[in-house]
Protein backbone atom coordinates (compact mmCIF):
# COMPACT_ATOMS: atom_id res chain seq x y z
CA UNK A 1 0.00 0.00 0.00
CA UNK A 2 2.95 2.17 0.94
CA UNK A 3 4.26 2.35 -2.98
CA UNK A 4 0.81 2.56 -4.25
CA UNK A 5 0.68 5.59 -1.49
CA UNK A 6 3.65 7.16 -3.53
CA UNK A 7 2.92 6.92 -7.10
CA UNK A 8 -0.43 8.56 -6.22
CA UNK A 9 1.55 11.57 -4.48
CA UNK A 10 4.28 12.09 -7.02
CA UNK A 11 1.22 12.23 -8.95
CA UNK A 12 -0.66 15.32 -7.17
CA UNK A 13 -3.34 12.75 -5.32
CA UNK A 14 -4.05 11.55 -2.05
CA UNK A 15 -5.46 8.01 -1.23
CA UNK A 16 -8.72 7.93 0.91
CA UNK A 17 -7.61 4.89 3.33
CA UNK A 18 -12.07 4.45 3.73
CA UNK A 19 -12.12 3.90 0.01
CA UNK A 20 -9.02 2.08 -0.64
CA UNK A 21 -8.61 -1.66 -0.26
CA UNK A 22 -6.49 -4.63 -2.17
CA UNK A 23 -8.42 -6.99 -4.20
CA UNK A 24 -6.52 -10.06 -5.11
CA UNK A 25 -7.56 -11.65 -8.73
CA UNK A 26 -9.39 -14.71 -7.45
CA UNK A 27 -11.92 -11.92 -6.48
CA UNK A 28 -14.07 -9.63 -8.45
CA UNK A 29 -12.04 -6.65 -8.85
CA UNK A 30 -14.60 -3.56 -9.04
CA UNK A 31 -14.29 0.29 -9.47
CA UNK A 32 -16.87 2.65 -9.81
CA UNK A 33 -19.44 -0.53 -10.42
CA UNK A 34 -17.63 -2.19 -13.12
CA UNK A 35 -15.73 -5.61 -12.56
CA UNK A 36 -11.82 -4.93 -14.04
CA UNK A 37 -10.01 -8.21 -13.34
CA UNK A 38 -9.04 -9.38 -17.05
CA UNK A 39 -11.02 -6.71 -18.99
CA UNK A 40 -13.99 -4.48 -18.76
CA UNK A 41 -17.25 -6.16 -18.10
CA UNK A 42 -20.36 -5.51 -15.97
CA UNK A 43 -21.13 -7.65 -12.98
CA UNK A 44 -23.15 -10.90 -13.69
CA UNK A 45 -25.93 -10.15 -12.06
CA UNK A 46 -26.61 -7.08 -13.50
CA UNK A 47 -26.56 -8.45 -16.49
CA UNK A 48 -28.95 -11.40 -15.45
CA UNK A 49 -31.33 -8.86 -13.92
CA UNK A 50 -31.67 -6.75 -16.75
CA UNK A 51 -31.74 -9.97 -19.09
CA UNK A 52 -34.89 -11.16 -16.85
CA UNK A 53 -36.17 -7.94 -16.61
CA UNK A 54 -36.62 -7.64 -20.62
CA UNK A 55 -37.30 -11.62 -20.92
CA UNK A 56 -40.31 -10.74 -18.78
CA UNK A 57 -41.58 -7.64 -20.92
CA UNK A 58 -40.98 -9.78 -24.14
CA UNK A 59 -43.88 -12.38 -21.99
CA UNK A 60 -45.62 -10.32 -20.01
CA UNK A 61 -45.66 -7.04 -21.79
CA UNK A 62 -43.59 -4.14 -20.40
CA UNK A 63 -46.63 -2.96 -18.07
CA UNK A 64 -46.09 -6.36 -16.00
CA UNK A 65 -42.77 -5.11 -15.44
CA UNK A 66 -42.41 -1.86 -14.71
CA UNK A 67 -43.20 -1.73 -11.18
CA UNK A 68 -41.64 1.70 -10.54
CA UNK A 69 -44.15 3.10 -12.78
CA UNK A 70 -41.51 4.97 -14.86
CA UNK A 71 -42.60 6.81 -17.40
CA UNK A 72 -40.35 6.36 -19.69
CA UNK A 73 -39.77 3.09 -19.35
CA UNK A 74 -38.93 1.78 -22.53
CA UNK A 75 -36.75 4.38 -23.04
CA UNK A 76 -34.65 3.53 -19.66
CA UNK A 77 -34.33 0.09 -20.45
CA UNK A 78 -33.03 1.20 -24.11
CA UNK A 79 -30.42 3.34 -22.31
CA UNK A 80 -29.46 -0.01 -20.31
CA UNK A 81 -29.17 -1.72 -23.08
CA UNK A 82 -26.90 0.75 -24.88
CA UNK A 83 -24.73 0.85 -21.79
CA UNK A 84 -24.06 -2.76 -22.23
CA UNK A 85 -23.35 -2.58 -26.03
CA UNK A 86 -20.78 -0.33 -25.36
CA UNK A 87 -18.88 -2.13 -22.41
CA UNK A 88 -19.75 -5.34 -23.67
CA UNK A 89 -20.57 -6.28 -27.39
CA UNK A 90 -21.62 -9.68 -27.30
CA UNK A 91 -23.96 -9.21 -24.25
CA UNK A 92 -25.39 -6.18 -25.62
CA UNK A 93 -26.12 -7.50 -28.90
CA UNK A 94 -28.14 -10.58 -27.23
CA UNK A 95 -29.81 -8.30 -25.12
CA UNK A 96 -30.35 -6.04 -27.88
CA UNK A 97 -32.34 -8.86 -29.77
CA UNK A 98 -34.54 -9.41 -26.87
CA UNK A 99 -35.41 -5.63 -26.13
CA UNK A 100 -36.46 -5.41 -30.06
CA UNK A 101 -38.67 -8.57 -29.64
CA UNK A 102 -40.98 -6.03 -27.01
CA UNK A 103 -44.48 -5.39 -28.14
CA UNK A 104 -43.94 -1.40 -27.55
Amino acid sequence: MAALETIAADEGFALNRQKTRIMRAHTSQRVTGMVVNEQVNIARKDYDRLKAILHNCRRHGPDAENRAQTKTFRAHLDGRVNWIETVNPNRGVKLRRIFNDISW
